[in-house]
């Protein structure tokens, strides 16, 4: 059998827009875990056009979100959007309790 390659849409969007869609979706999670979820742009202005497939983007993000949210405890939860050098930076920022380095 012959494999799909990923199909992909790209769309000229921005990318604060895509994160609060994201944020929208998961704050009622993080609020009854008592967690604060937020979006942080470091030195960006909105709005912020990237060209990106917004719908595997959203899959991403919201992964990476709900991932935090499951395993944050108390505290809070920032989505941070930076630019460096021309390229696009995006984390999931959480005050939990980390990853082992195994």
């Amino acid at each position: 059998m012959q494999e799909n390659p990923l199909s992909l849409n790209y769309e000229i969007v921005d990318i604060f827009m895509l994160i609060q869609e994201c944020i929208e979706v998961l704050v009622l999670k993080a609020l009854q875990k008592g967690l604060s979820l937020q979006a942080a742009n470091h030195k960006v202005h909105a709005p912020f056009l990237i060209e990106i497939d917004q719908n595997r983007f959203k899959q991403i993000m919201i992964n990476l979100i709900s991932n935090s949210i499951k395993y944050t405890s108390d505290g809070f939860i920032r989505v941070e959007v930076s630019k460096v050098d021309n390229k696009v930076h995006v984390a999931v920022v959480d005050s939990g309790i980390g990853m082992t380095k195994e």
